[in-house]
Formats: structure tokens, C-alpha cells, sequence
């Protein structure tokens, strides 16, 4: 069976959709469509994985990828990353991470746009009812996913707009490969909640009450930043990142 050998893991909302379709745009990759299979959130992965490899049979690409940001998690009914290593056990693992405070609004906005949350211009709730909060605890679930993939390569989502070519290297190093791609290949916006609307792609609930993208309010803008501090100085010396940035309340 041919079954992927690269996953992109997550976390939500962390830029998985552009790596997604950046990757894709190479004559190395194979790209499964669609983009969230979710296969390994299954409890038995293993009885099914004739399924999955249904996905990637018709393709000859060295590189045959799957991007499911709802993998970045810990243990609940099972362990998801132990499950990709018993089914996978040579895949490479690609992992982007987004300031936890922003990738709440962004996380808040998706639900909003998807029916699942009523609209508000002003997000004042902490909530983790959808995951909200626990998808953001960036240290505790990578240092579980490092015990099974010690190698796993970890990017940063402000990269995307500031140093996309950077994110293709490293990609490119981690894989032991040459993409072939360019800046002009780069250059795209996926997943843009203003774009959604303009497009349509939003719950017929949303379109009645959009008024526009919600913000944080400050109160709780610094609430999270207080929830996500320690997190953020493990997440720090666990990849070696400067995430000084990730501890300004005011970066909206």
C-alpha cells in the first residue's frame, strides 16, 4: 500500500492550509485532497488503513502528504501520535505554531463562521467548549508528540508572511528534498475570515449577522496572555525561538 510518508500534524489555525497547498504546487509532493483527512483521529487506525491509502495509490511522487491539524493534541481516547508511528513508522512530521493568544480570535472567528458560536464584534468569553483554550497549550502537547517523534520539525506561522522561502527550506532540509518552488509560488492567502465572507464560505447563520471580524477585547486579550505565559517560556526553551513577541498583550 502506499500510505503517506510527511504529515502536517498543526496546530489549528496555524497556517496548515498554506503549507498544505504550498507543498502541493511541487512536482515532489502528492497532496491528498482533501487537505483533512483525519484518518488517525479513529480509534483503530490500524483495521482501516486500506482506506486511507486509497487517498495516495495513484501518484508517483516521492512525497506523499496529508495535513490534519486536528492530530496536534493529547492523549483522550487514544494517542493519536503513537497511532501515526505504529501505522507510519518512517513518516517525517511538520508542525506550525501561531501566537496561542491570536490563534484563540482566529479559532473563535472559524466557530463563529461556522455556525457552531453565535456572532459578536467583541469576543469577551474564555471558553474551551470547542478546544479553544487546551489546542493552544503548545508546551505540554509537543513535549508528549517529541516522546514519539524526537525529530519533528517545528515552524512558526508569522514566518508565512514575513519569511515564506525560509519555511520551504527548512521544509526542504527536514525531507531531504528540493521542491523547485519560488517566491511567485508562495505568494497566496487561504483561510482568510474576510475572504470567507466575500466568497460565501460561511453557515447561512453567520452571513445573517456578519458585521465584521470580531476582535479580543483587552480584558480578555490579557487574560489569555496571563493563562498562556508559562506555556509560552517552555515553548521557548524547548525549540529555541525568540517568542518574546508571543508576551506583548497589545499585539491584536
Amino acid at each position: 500500500m502506499k500510505l503517506p510518508n510527511t504529515l502536517i500534524v498543526g496546530a489549528q489555525k496555524s497556517g496548515t492550509t498554506w503549507l498544505h497547498h504550498s507543498l502541493k504546487k511541487s512536482e515532489q509532493v502528492f497532496a491528498s485532497k482533501p487537505k483533512e483527512l483525519n484518518f488517525f483521529l479513529r480509534q483503530n487506525p490500524e483495521k482501516e488503513l486500506a482506506d486511507y491509502a486509497a487517498h495516495f495509490e495513484d501518484n508517483c511522487a516521492p512525497i506523499r502528504l496529508e495535513s490534519s491539524p486536528g492530530y496536534f493534541r493529547l492523549p483522550e481516547r487514544h494517542c493519536v501520535a503513537r497511532s501515526i508511528k505504529r501505522c507510519l513508522p518512517q513518516v517525517k512530521i511538520i508542525l506550525s505554531l501561531r501566537n496561542p493568544v491570536d490563534r484563540y480570535l482566529s479559532a473563535y472567528t472559524h466557530h463563529i463562521q461556522a455556525g457552531r458560536l453565535p456572532y459578536t464584534p467583541v469576543i469577551d468569553e474564555l471558553r474551551d467548549d470547542l478546544r479553544m483554550v487546551s489546542f493552544g497549550m503548545y508546551a505540554d502537547i509537543l513535549a508528549h508528540w517529541q516522546t514519539v517523534f524526537p525529530d519533528m520539525l517545528v515552524l512558526l506561522y508569522n514566518e508565512i508572511d514575513t519569511r515564506p522561502m525560509r519555511i520551504i527550506r527548512r521544509i526542504e532540509n527536514h525531507l531531504d528534498v528540493e521542491l523547485g518552488l519560488n517566491r511567485s509560488d508562495l505568494r497566496f492567502r487561504v483561510n482568510d475570515a474576510d475572504r470567507k465572507v466575500r466568497r460565501g464560505n460561511i453557515s447561512d447563520a453567520a452571513k445573517k449577522s456578519w458585521q465584521g471580524r470580531p476582535s479580543l477585547s483587552p480584558e480578555l486579550r490579557a487574560e489569555l496572555h496571563e493563562l498562556y505565559r508559562e506555556q509560552v517560556d517552555r515553548l521557548a526553551d524547548m525549540t529555541g525561538f525568540d517568542l518574546s513577541a508571543w508576551q506583548t498583550a497589545t499585539i491584536e
